[in-house]
């Protein structure tokens, strides 16, 4: 292969893995975490993802609401403050796609009555869409019992999803079709397989319309004495693992890189006679190759399209030289 039909390829070839890169960021969207890299609260507060938990909006916070590690989990911990409530947020690279998976596991430590400790799914910024508690349930849910349970609010009343006791973590899983403006709930002892959903169809929180999800909050409701753990959160597009998309799309940057310096250890007199017209276009793609992160929204697509021209420049020198 001649070196401008090199350089050629080496061009078209960052064009690829650059709009690869461009095209994975729903991919990469989202939020996973398992709290297991902190040694205590003190390390937790200190990081990054600690200074990333802030007070949500809607909630006035009178609650003394307190986060810490324990055992590998977040935990958020509330004392009664004339029945205020209060919660944390997290929020995201929003994953907007047909279907959104949310999970974690959580556990309650305390009876607090018909205070809850909950996890909302938030949509379009913090506009919650899903609220999950876990109580002493002594609302009418139609059972006409009263019992530790996980329920929805807000969706169809407040419908419980099942039974908890204290102390037991329990995994939960919704999935989330925005065509539908509905989600599915499934629900299992921690470790257990979640099987089949135990609710389908259900309606978003308080009717409101979602396009993504954006955040997650977790904290407790009514100023309650309660201590709540919350742990193994992940959110992505069905089927999606984010936080594997950016590695995987690193590879063959590093390989067009060795493509590039072979291409420059060829011979001086067939290199000389195009350096003056190539230079600029190749050292623009093999910086846009080693971007340290992919582009997101109209920055990923001028990328696609910068690197599309660096291609079509590309084919146009080969015909100038050839000639």
């Amino acid at each position: 292969m001649g070196k401008i039909q090199k350089i050629l390829a080496v061009v078209c070839s960052a064009a690829v893995v650059t709009s690869m890169a461009a095209t994975s960021v729903s991919a990469a969207a989202g939020y996973a975490e398992n709290f297991d890299s902190y040694a205590d609260t003190a390390a937790f507060n200190n990081s990054d993802e600690g200074k990333a938990w802030d007070k949500a909006s809607g909630f006035n916070g009178g609650g003394d609401l307190v986060l810490g590690i324990d055992a590998g989990a977040l935990t958020v911990t509330n004392d009664p403050d004339g029945g205020s409530s209060a919660s944390i947020l997290r929020g995201f690279d929003a994953v907007a796609a047909d279907k959104v998976v949310v999970s974690f596991d959580m556990k309650i430590t305390q009876d607090t009555g018909n205070s809850p400790a909950f996890v909302r799914i938030d949509s379009n910024g913090n506009v919650p869409i899903i609220q999950m508690d876990m109580l002493f349930n002594h609302y009418d849910d139609g059972s006409g019992t009263d019992e530790f349970v996980a329920r929805l609010n807000g969706a169809n009343g407040n419908p419980t999803i099942a039974p908890i006791e204290l102390n037991k973590y329990y995994s939960f899983k919704f999935v989330i079709d925005f065509a539908s403006q509905s989600f599915d709930v499934y629900m299992a002892e921690q470790g257990a397989d979640l099987g089949t959903a135990l609710m389908t169809a259900q309606p978003f929180k308080d009717g409101v319309s979602g396009q993504d999800v954006s955040a997650i909050e977790y904290g407790i409701s009514g100023g309650a004495a309660q201590i709540a753990y919350l742990d193994n959160v992940a959110v992505a597009e069905e089927g999606a693992a984010p936080e594997t998309s950016q590695e995987e799309s690193s590879t063959p940057v590093e390989s067009s890189e060795e493509s590039v310096e072979e291409s420059s250890t060829a011979p001086e007199s067939s290199v000389e006679e195009s350096q003056a017209e190539s230079s600029t276009p190749v050292e623009s793609s093999t910086s846009s190759t080693t971007s340290s992160a992919p582009a997101t929204g109209d920055a990923g697509i001028a990328v696609a399209m910068t690197t599309l021209a660096l291609a079509a420049g590309a084919v146009v020198l080969v015909k100038k030289v050839s000639k």
